[in-house]
């Protein structure tokens, strides 16, 4: 800071969750930015350090999301490159009573809440303490894209392009079954859902990698690295 004016800057997003019957915490960074008239002094570089210093044993894991324009920044201070790999199959529509809901609506944010608070038990790894990432979404760019599947005490957040489905998450109780939920929520022409993420049971699924150079996603090296060996991804939802 500099005055009441942010010069630099790095997030902390601490992300709880279970992998492979394992308790978690992973630690997010983002928002790595430094003001143009205050670049080249070496402040996000200070930034990381201390980043860093204050977080490398205090999680299991510490990873990022970069551009293009900063690939060789984060591997001076021993991030690797990694890859995700998203889930796709082949879904036949079976529409049920589906209502969209309300994120301006208290009683509708309340009944999410309440579903959230259940997580995702289809998801190998589930994030059941990142409401506020969560409704970061759900209150922009995904606010018209929260459906009840009305009377099975679910909540899908799904969205539509062309033929394909997008589910980026879906809330509910054990014991529900997945693709009923998908199907009552797809519409009739849909062909095809990409979930927003890694399914405990992949059977039936494609697999692709995704990410690029624009989205680059690197880990810390020396500690837990979910994704070596590994075909996942985190959370759409989880992204800060």
């Amino acid at each position: 800071m500099e005055g009441s004016r942010v010069v630099a800057n790095i997030s902390v997003n601490v992300i709880d969750t279970c992998r492979q019957g394992e308790k978690k915490r992973y630690v997010q960074l983002g928002t790595v930015m430094t003001h143009p008239a205050y670049r080249h002094q070496g402040l996000a570089r200070r930034l990381m350090g201390e980043v860093l210093h204050d977080w490398r044993q205090a999680c299991d894991a510490i990873y990022l999301y970069a551009n293009d324009t900063v690939l060789d920044f984060y591997p001076k201070f021993g991030f690797v490159r990694a890859c995700e790999y998203q889930y796709s199959k082949a879904i036949t529509p079976n529409p049920a009573p589906v209502r969209r809901m309300d994120m301006q609506n208290p009683a509708d944010i309340a009944h999410l809440k309440a579903l959230y608070a259940q997580s995702n038990p289809f998801s190998a790894l589930p994030m059941p303490d990142n409401i506020g990432l969560v409704m970061f979404y759900l209150d922009g760019m995904l606010r018209d894209c929260v459906y009840e599947v009305v009377g099975q005490e679910a909540i899908v957040i799904a969205s539509f392009e062309g033929k394909e489905m997008t589910c980026h998450d879906i809330f509910c109780r054990e014991g529900s079954a997945l693709d009923p939920l998908l199907a009552a929520v797809a519409p009739c022409d849909t062909r095809r859902v990409a979930l927003g993420f890694t399914p405990k049971d992949t059977n039936g699924y494609d697999v692709r990698p995704i990410g690029g150079e624009d989205d680059a996603l690197f880990v810390l090296a020396g500690k837990d690295n979910p994704f070596a060996g590994q075909r996942v991804m985190m959370p759409l939802l989880s992204h800060a």
